[in-house]
């Protein structure tokens, strides 16, 4: 199998089951494929991880100090990167291979293109037998690909899915990383590298399964200012407003490098109008519109004058309580998966259930998302396989006195160039 012009960076951290389980799969589906772990586990964890990069000896690992904050962990990491192409991949999600390398092509042959990806499926599968796995469509929106710098803005903050995991160029990802590991909070990092990318090129949406991603509720719960409703709620939108201008004058300077003429007065009103969108299709949608105002310290009314027809009608239109917002449509998710009546379906001659969202119609007839989803439980049952392996391997097993010494034959890992402690 050819090499791709590609590298894909998987930041680790205290989960040595799937990270065990991702290399793997990586490792058969596509044995060429260029990986670099970047783990900041402490130190059993470390262990286990160090062991399971011995059997991949075509991996790369970094080790990284435990403390260091998860943004700059990556910009250390990408430094790491030979190739042209890169992305990430989280260690409990599971990417697609040969989708990775369609984006790869897609932006050799498409050099305005900043990002590629495709479509990315939720995952959420139950801990007690039968271990129903439960699928629903996470992104699918269009591409931001607009011919306007701006115009790429409006798209992506209008109608937001973030690019985290998008097959970006390296030298583009490597610059936008080393600027966001200055950012202080997770929002406005993840933010800062969907913007800056669209604002340098089109990100394209392949009509392809890109990625799984795991959905657990408790993703999000110990992560301070992420999510804008919680973040407004618990810290107030003056902290919020003080961390937003520092990250607007971060992405007013990109922005300048991409789009020269626009006055800067008219950018930064521009830049305020269109996180208001994005605001108002984050927060409750009751109160969407004062929130929002109050977050940004940005005067709709007032600002009005300043844009055209069809942007001012976009900000007059306040959010009613029956639109469906991320914030709400998040819990009709929830709902959605603990509904236990709601029809299931099986593969032929097999009992584990899998439940389809409605934001996946015709799943069951489609036969690329069929056979995405067969890979993914067969990868979870690997997964469940390796937490159960590491779980007996934890336990202290009782000396043999009679047993001699044993010396490991295992070879030192092979490392890459890891930062110094405590950076």
């Amino acid at each position: 199998m050819p090499s791709l012009d590609h590298t894909l960076l998987v930041p680790t951290y205290q989960r040595p089951a799937m990270l065990r389980t991702l290399l793997a799969y990586v490792a058969e589906t596509q044995p060429a494929l260029r990986v670099i772990v970047l783990d900041s586990s402490l130190a059993a964890a470390r262990s286990v991880n160090q062991t399971t990069l011995r059997a991949h000896s075509q991996f790369q690992y970094c080790d990284f100090d435990p403390a260091i904050p998860f943004a700059q962990k990556l910009n250390l990491g990408m430094r790491e990167v030979s190739t042209t192409f890169v992305s990430l991949g989280a260690d409990d999600d599971l990417a697609f291979p040969a989708a990775i390398g369609k984006c790869v092509e897609h932006l050799q042959s498409r050099l305005p293109a900043a990002a590629a990806h495709g479509i990315y499926l939720g995952f959420q599968a139950d801990e007690a037998p039968p271990h129903a796995l439960k699928v629903r469509c996470a992104y699918r929106g269009p591409s931001y690909d607009a011919v306007k710098p701006g115009d790429r803005l409006e798209q992506l903050l209008g109608n937001y899915e973030a690019l985290y995991y998008a097959v970006s160029r390296t030298r583009l990802a490597r610059e936008i990383f080393a600027i966001q590991a200055g950012i202080e909070s997770l929002l406005f990092q993840e933010l800062f590298q969907a913007a800056a990318t669209v604002l340098t090129g089109p990100a394209i949406r392949l009509p392809e399964v890109y990625c799984a991603r795991r959905l657990e509720q408790s993703a999000g719960t110990h992560r301070r200012r992420w999510h804008p409703a919680r973040w407004i709620q618990e810290e107030g939108p003056e902290d919020f407003r003080r961390q937003y201008l520092a990250y607007r004058e971060q992405l007013c300077a990109w922005w300048k490098k991409c789009e020269p003429d626009l006055a800067p007065e008219l950018r930064i009103q521009l830049c305020d109008a269109y996180h208001y969108l994005y605001l108002c299709n984050e927060l409750p949608a009751a109160s969407a519109r004062g929130l929002a105002q109050s977050a940004l310290g940005f005067d709709v009314n007032a600002a009005l004058a300043n844009f055209d027809s069809q942007l001012a009608a976009r900000l007059r239109e306040p959010p009613s309580p029956q639109k469906m917002t991320k914030h709400n449509l998040l819990a009709e998710w929830i709902a959605h998966f603990r509904h236990q009546s709601q029809a299931r379906w099986t593969f032929p001659g097999e009992d584990q259930p899998v439940v389809f969202h409605r934001s996946l119609p015709g799943a069951r007839q489609d036969p690329e998302i069929a056979a995405a989803v067969k890979v993914l439980r067969s990868y979870l049952l690997r997964e469940r396989q390796n937490v159960r392996d590491l779980a007996l391997a934890d336990r202290p097993q009782p000396p043999n006195p009679t047993a001699p010494a044993r010396q490991s034959t295992l070879a030192a890992p092979k490392l890459g160039k890891s930062p110094p402690a405590g950076v």
